[in-house]
């Protein structure tokens, strides 16, 4: 993580911080949501060999996404957001939708998916493995405390 804050610094990126090994980043910048993401994508396969697709949110849209009211009533340590590279088709949602996942369920919104496991994320079928075959584009989950943490790094 030293080296990627490095190498965002080096872009003339301010208060770059990194919050655990997961690849979570604050960044201060001017430059827009596609141009950071365009940078970080670029920088990443050039200094490191790493082809990835990079999702940028802002604080605002973090916000949004914590306090969304999917799941507010549950305990914390049960909620997990997924993030997905794009807006899934309708057709895959409803198919993914359609598995029996016991107790756990999701919600999609665009590219955020909210996911209930009362029985942890480590026990559930909705992976990002499930998601992503099922979806048929690439996704990262957090956990809630994980999103918290970032919204604080963030102020």
């Amino acid at each position: 993580m030293q080296d990627l804050l490095a190498m965002l610094a080096k872009h003339q990126l301010k208060n770059c911080q990194s919050y655990i090994q997961s690849g979570n980043l604050i960044v201060k910048t001017k430059l827009s949501k596609g141009d950071l993401k365009n940078l970080i994508e670029e920088q990443l396969l050039q200094e490191f060999s790493i082809e990835t697709e990079a999702l940028v949110f802002s604080k605002v849209e973090l916000l949004q996404i914590c306090t969304s009211i999917n799941y507010q009533n549950e305990p914390t340590k049960e909620r997990y957001y997924t993030f997905l590279t794009r807006t899934p088709n309708k057709e895959c949602l409803l198919a993914a939708a359609s598995i029996d996942t016991a107790n756990d369920s999701f919600v999609c919104n665009e590219t955020t998916i909210y996911i209930h496991c009362p029985g942890g994320y480590g026990k559930t079928k909705l992976s990002n493995n499930f998601f992503e075959k099922k979806l048929k584009c690439k996704a990262t989950t957090r956990n809630y405390n994980t999103l918290n943490k970032l919204l604080l790094l963030s102020q």
